[in-house]
């Protein structure tokens, strides 16, 4: 006894089941075979109605569906590595080249190129009156004491 409610285990509950026939015991197991074969196809047709519903909703939200980059846009690109006091975002590029699997190749305000490919969800639409001249802001690669 458990605080005053008497202990039930699962299996307790269950009546036992005794067959002695061995026809019923064979239609009792294809009985279940079949059931088992139905649920898992609601299964699966659960989980591909649900992965379905699970890319409709990615696609909806991509950033790169709703405002593509073209050539010639500028960009800033997301600090990863950001401390405390410094900006977001650093920048501005210009995209040079359009690659595959959502990647730009980019160039600063110099004309140098960027030598890794940025990948579009690293990116934001830079929104700028005039030509820049010098960065906004640029990582230095000292370490800061």
């Amino acid at each position: 006894m458990v605080y005053g409610v008497e202990a039930k285990l699962p299996g307790d509950e269950l009546i036992p089941i005794i067959n002695d026939d061995e026809d019923n015991n064979i239609t009792c197991c294809v009985q279940q075979l079949g059931q088992l074969v139905q649920q898992r196809d609601t299964v699966h047709k659960r989980l591909n109605s649900n992965a379905i519903k699970m890319k409709i909703y990615y696609d909806h939200h991509l950033k790169h569906v709703a405002d593509k980059l073209q050539p010639h846009d500028w960009v800033l690109i997301h600090n990863e590595n950001r401390k405390k006091f410094q900006p977001h975002w650093f920048g501005p590029y210009k995209i040079k080249k359009v690659c595959p699997l959502g990647t730009y190749q980019l160039e600063d305000v110099k004309g140098q190129l960027k030598l890794d490919l940025v990948h579009r969800d690293m990116l934001k639409r830079a929104y700028i009156d005039s030509i820049p001249t010098q960065q906004w802001y640029k990582p230095s690669r000292q370490k800061q004491k």
